[in-house]
């Protein structure tokens, strides 16, 4: 379920009940602590990386890499977490070195 609330203005929003806690101090802390905690946020989550390895080492389980099958994997992930989600998700794929290189020149 998506936020309403996108994480870039969280820190912002924390500034609330650290102002309510902890004054002005209790507020910048709380700024920066939540700032760290977002910029170190791992952009790829982990399960839907690998949902697009194991369709990858499906798609080349018998040997052949036929377009259809790369076509098909990519209007799925495209259909379930978008365009821009799984562009990020194809980019660190392809980036990944457990994936073999006929197969990473296929998928993007």
């Amino acid at each position: 379920m998506p936020y309403l609330i996108p994480y870039k203005y969280f820190k912002y929003l924390s500034v609330i009940p650290g102002w309510y806690m902890g004054g002005l101090i209790g507020a910048i802390s709380s700024y920066f602590l939540v700032q760290e905690i977002i910029d170190n946020r791992p952009n790829v989550d982990v399960f839907e990386l690998l949902l697009l390895r194991l369709a990858s080492l499906l798609i080349q389980s018998d040997g052949v890499v036929e377009k259809s099958e790369v076509l098909f994997v990519r209007k799925f992930f495209i259909g379930k977490f978008g365009q821009r989600k799984s562009d990020i998700l194809f980019k660190e794929l392809k980036k990944s070195n457990t994936i073999p290189d006929d197969l990473n020149n296929t998928l993007v």
